[in-house]
């Protein structure tokens, strides 16, 4: 029954049925219902110790939490801490949900079916708003392209009878989805769950439950125009084909992909050089997340405070952490972000063949097309990120609570070298970024 109540709670949190299906339910708040009835229902795995996590990650997040409040009552806004944690509490209790539940093999399989499930209904519902004008209001976003032609609600046409080039049309959806880009980067995270259920084979099956599903994402984040999502669905690509023709091979059919989706102006028009506006607008708002460390080394600017201190926001989840939240900050989020790296590709390389290898493999592309998406997006504290996490998480310390990494010693959980990854991993992230930054000035 708990695990019922969890997986209503994550297809409340994606699908948000209530902000365009059933607007009538609003005033019963179904979303905090369900969170606090799944809540209670995971006390009871608690105290077996069955969730998919371990101490280190809770206090990981727990430190996280902390550094947030601290960065805000550090530069004066104590009064702020509460609207903080009530921001960020979305995230945590994702976080903590999905490592109560989602511990066994069947679990995490059914939590992935929610989030697919929810995803390519968002993505066929924008889709069909773009090329119908059903609620385009609500999930088509219009932006122009051109310095004469100004943004606003005028829609000369359906977008997808626009042939003017005036406008670039961008599809969304709702919640945390109401930006294009947040709505890409998701796409592109879930896109390699569909692959759990692929069977040698079976033609029809995998037609059914894999490649249409997979047509629908990919479209969906064509629709987007996120340059991100671009970068996102090739480092997907090049995980998925490195392994059969190798890196070389893998890079140039990587390259030509990249130069195939630019000539069917998957970005709307927009390069990716440095030179380019928008793009040298990301490296300035780089640059002024770097001062605002300096200025405020421990605990950052504050949540949320990175567009009080420059007018556009860093466009990079790094960024955004170590300006917002300081060292200390960046280093409780990266210690999360390392913990997950180091769960599934230590399972994808190390684990027998069978399905905890599997889902290893598929959240490790899910993870790295993630985060190359969020190396140029501000999504330090996005709810789906955070799912991710604790996802990758639990297909590691699940299989390993249930005693079936016994005996493989690269697989043991105590004995992973997470400080000294974690700390170079904070050095060498900002090291790269700000040799991007002095290269590109």
């Amino acid at each position: 029954m708990g695990l019922r109540i969890f997986l209503l709670y994550i297809l409340l949190v994606f699908m948000r049925p209530v902000d365009w299906l059933l607007p009538w339910l609003a005033p019963v708040r179904p979303l905090a219902v369900a969170s606090a009835c799944a809540f209670v229902a995971a006390f009871g795995i608690i105290r077996q110790g069955k969730q998919a996590a371990v101490a280190r990650h809770y206090w990981l997040l727990a430190g996280l939490s902390v550094a947030i409040s601290l960065s805000v009552a550090t530069n004066g806004w104590v009064g702020g801490v509460p609207v903080v944690m009530a921001d960020f509490s979305t995230s945590a209790l994702l976080f903590l949900l999905v490592s109560f539940f989602a511990g066994t093999q069947e679990s995490l399989r059914k939590t992935c079916v929610v989030i697919v499930v929810s995803m390519v209904c968002l993505a066929a519902l924008s889709i069909y708003s773009y090329h119908t004008g059903y609620m385009v209001e609500k999930l088509v976003l219009q932006q122009a392209n051109r310095e004469d032609v100004p943004d606003g609600p005028a829609r000369p046409s359906l977008p997808s009878e626009d042939v003017t080039g005036a406008f670039m049309w961008r599809i969304k959806a709702f919640g945390f989805f109401d930006d294009p880009n947040d709505f890409g980067q998701s796409m592109v995270m879930t896109l390699p769950f569909i692959f759990l259920w692929f069977t040698p084979g079976r033609r029809w099956r995998n037609l059914a439950l894999v490649w249409l599903p997979a047509a629908v994402l990919i479209y969906g984040t064509y629709l987007t125009n996120s340059r991100g999502a671009l970068l996102g669905l090739g480092s997907l690509t090049f995980f998925q084909i490195k392994e059969r023709l190798g890196n070389v091979k893998s890079g140039f059919l990587l390259g030509g992909g990249a130069l195939g989706a630019l000539a069917l102006n998957f970005t709307g028009g927009r390069g990716f050089s440095a030179k380019e506006e928008s793009a040298a607008g990301r490296i300035e708002a780089w640059f002024e997340g770097f001062q605002m460390l300096k200025s405020h080394p421990l605990f950052g600017v504050g949540y949320g405070q990175f567009t009080e201190h420059h007018w556009l926001t860093a466009h990079n989840s790094f960024v955004l952490c170590f300006a917002e939240l300081g060292l200390v900050g960046y280093f409780f989020w990266m210690a999360l972000v390392v913990s997950a790296f180091q769960a599934v590709f230590s399972v994808a390389k190390h684990a027998p063949a069978g399905p905890d290898r599997q889902a290893a493999v598929v959240f490790r592309s899910s993870i790295v097309g993630f985060f190359v998406c969020t190396y140029f997006l501000s999504r330090t504290y996005q709810p789906v990120l955070f799912v991710l996490l604790a996802l990758c998480v639990a297909s590691w310390v699940g299989p390993w609570r249930a005693g079936r990494f016994k005996g493989i010693e690269a697989l043991q959980v105590d004995r992973r070298s997470w400080l000294g990854v974690t700390l170079w991993s904070v050095l060498g992230s900002m090291s790269i970024i700000w040799l991007t930054v002095r290269f590109s000035l």
